[in-house]
């Protein structure tokens, strides 16, 4: 009986090697899931912040994730203010969530990386006026040739929540970069 109850218990380092799997599956995958994904932040006495963003690069030894965004924005505001934030991935065909807390690594401006890119994904980090100003139409944007606003953002893990939704029961668990991502189960 024990040996029957071993055989079917779910290993936690699977979760955390499919959770690797997916985010490096991502970066390879133009329409995997996890390609876009939510970056929540929040700093005091206002609510939290929340916007859909592209992995860029994703370091599976040291678990970094790596934006790039207009600078700008508010999101590097929030950033600068509380260099902390939270990462929420969802695969609708596995019914898999992991939420990804995280301190910002590295704020860096890169004309390399800027010029690396598709004129037509440049053109999202020159824009005029800047993101979040009110506009008459969209037509009223303009975009200039300058990578004087990219910015590549750096953001390392220190605590994982795996989520899957399955029958005949879900699995959660936690992962702590403290703990050297040695995993705990909780309850769903």
């Amino acid at each position: 009986m024990a040996a029957t109850k071993q055989r079917n218990m779910v290993a936690l380092d699977t979760l955390f090697e499919e959770a690797k799997t997916q985010w490096t599956n991502a970066l390879n995958e133009a329409r995997h899931p996890f390609r876009y994904f939510v970056l929540g932040t929040s700093i005091p006495d206002h609510y939290p912040q929340i916007r859909t963003v592209v992995l860029r690069d994703f370091d599976s030894k040291n678990l970094v994730f790596t934006i790039y965004t207009d600078n700008r924005t508010q999101k590097i505001k929030d950033l600068t203010r509380q260099p902390k934030a939270q990462l929420l991935f969802y695969h609708p065909e596995e019914q898999l969530q992991l939420r990804v807390s995280c301190k910002l690594l590295e704020m860096q401006s890169s004309n390399q990386i800027f010029h690396s890119l598709p004129q037509k994904s440049q053109r999202d980090y020159t824009v005029n006026p800047a993101p979040g100003n009110l506009i008459d139409s969209p037509e009223s944007i303009s975009y200039g040739k300058e990578a004087l606003h990219f910015r590549k953002l750096r953001f390392q893990a220190q605590e994982m929540e795996y989520l899957k939704i399955q029958k005949p029961m879900h699995i959660r668990a936690l992962f702590f970069l403290s703990q050297d991502w040695k995993g705990q189960f909780i309850v769903p």
